[in-house]
């Protein structure tokens, strides 16, 4: 499932998974300051098209000014409820692993679970299984990701799955939440 890859070819592509990736929220420049609420990831796996990002330096208007790109959060943290807590969001805990199998049969299109081996941690100096929950998806600079920065790649058939769930999640039908002032009128 997890590969490294020549990088001499091509720097960035879809299913690459770079460390150290932050998302700025918020810059708010002051009269003598400047205030940047960022965000740094650990680890992102990169959702924008391997065609797409080979314009990356292109001069011409269909050049790539970003990449698109999801954190990978650990997934201990996912089923202690914990993996927002940068967001001071709180969830609910997964107790059981049976739990698990529905994110891991790709049953839940807002998340995709990368269900890495003992041996492939080792080799590619990771500490646990990750999940992609895609509600969290941004953009970052193409300035952050560098040889340094990369981690290693997910092969090309797990790299389309992922793909999919990320298609799947952003093309669903979305049912307003109705809220209680609503259902009275």
């Amino acid at each position: 499932m997890i590969e490294k890859r020549d990088l001499s070819s091509k720097l960035i592509e879809q299913g690459d998974i770079y460390k150290k990736i932050k998302l700025f929220r918020n810059i708010k420049v002051g009269d003598n300051d400047i205030d940047v609420d960022e965000v740094e990831f650990k680890n992102i796996i990169v959702l924008s098209q391997t065609c797409d990002l080979e314009r990356i330096y292109d001069t011409n208007p269909n050049s790539v000014l970003s990449v698109l790109v999801a954190p990978l959060f650990l997934l201990e943290e996912f089923k202690n409820g914990t993996y927002l807590d940068f967001v001071n969001i709180q969830t609910e805990q997964i107790k059981k692993e049976k739990a698990l199998k529905s994110y891991k049969n790709g049953e839940k299109p807002r998340f995709y679970l990368l269900d890495i081996d003992d041996e492939t941690k080792i080799r590619n100096d990771l500490l646990d299984s990750f999940i992609v929950d895609f509600k969290y998806f941004f953009t970052a600079d193409m300035s952050q990701f560098s040889k340094e920065n990369y981690v290693a790649s997910v092969s090309s058939f797990y790299r389309e799955a992922i793909s999919h769930n990320f298609a799947s999640y952003l093309s669903r039908i979305g049912i307003p939440v109705e809220k209680k002032d609503d259902v009275e009128n």
